[in-house]
């Protein structure tokens, strides 16, 4: 594990990625939120990997406040199916 020159980027971004997957599902499991992350560029791997680890939507910058209002609009509507275990 990122032990050879040159992986150190790369070592950064798969601890990083560990930890928000860590996030999502901590947030998800224990407060029983939805969560919409906040990404900082149009990213297709990057919007399929947080989903993929539990957020329920993606929202790319630059931000709009439709696809915003949209996005939230949609995990509040999932919440309701997805957390019926937490009432």
């Amino acid at each position: 594990m990122c032990t050879a020159r040159g992986e150190h980027q790369e070592c950064r971004v798969a601890i990083a990625r560990y930890r928000l997957h860590r996030l999502i599902e901590e947030i998800r499991r224990q407060l029983c939120l939805t969560v919409v992350v906040l990404g900082r560029e149009d990213d297709l791997l990057a919007a399929v990997d947080v989903v993929r680890a539990g957020a329920a939507e993606y929202v790319e910058h630059p931000l709009n406040t439709r696809r915003l209002r949209t996005a939230v609009n949609r995990a509040i509507a999932s919440t309701r199916v997805a957390h019926t275990h937490c009432r």
